[in-house]
């Protein structure tokens, strides 16, 4: 309404929701408990991630074993290469800040559990590498 006078409560409240907006836009968003999505359509999953403002994820990958948790992290890296300027792999946390500014997501890969290194300590340092 042209001309229309609001309410001093009614501006307040437009104020706060102003503040919220802004507060949120330079937030660090981070999702720790990312589904598995499914990446042969990916547009979607990077509209909902732009949508959310997220600025980094956890993905949890296959615990089942140690080949089956290398073919995950195998699949992840793919999608890295192919989609570096909207996802990158992260290992810090110091990592997270500066993908605010870039717009992409960073995206921690992790187990829920000690499963994949199996009988063999050593996979851990492939696992990691």
């Amino acid at each position: 309404m042209a001309g229309a006078v609001l309410a001093p409560w009614s501006r307040l409240r437009l104020e706060a929701q102003s503040d919220i907006d802004a507060l949120f836009a330079r937030s660090i968003v981070f999702d720790a408990l990312s589904a598995d999505e499914n990446w042969s359509d990916p547009e979607p999953i990077f509209a909902a991630y732009k949508a959310s403002g997220l600025t980094a994820i956890h993905a949890s990958l296959a615990y089942t074993n140690y080949t089956v948790a290398m073919r995950d992290i195998a699949a992840w890296q793919a999608r890295f290469d192919k989609w570096p300027d909207r996802i990158v792999r992260i290992t810090r946390g110091s990592e997270i800040a500066p993908l605010k500014k870039t717009g992409r997501i960073g995206v921690f890969l992790g187990f829920q559990n000690g499963d994949i290194i199996e009988a063999d300590i050593t996979n851990l340092d492939r696992l990691h590498a």
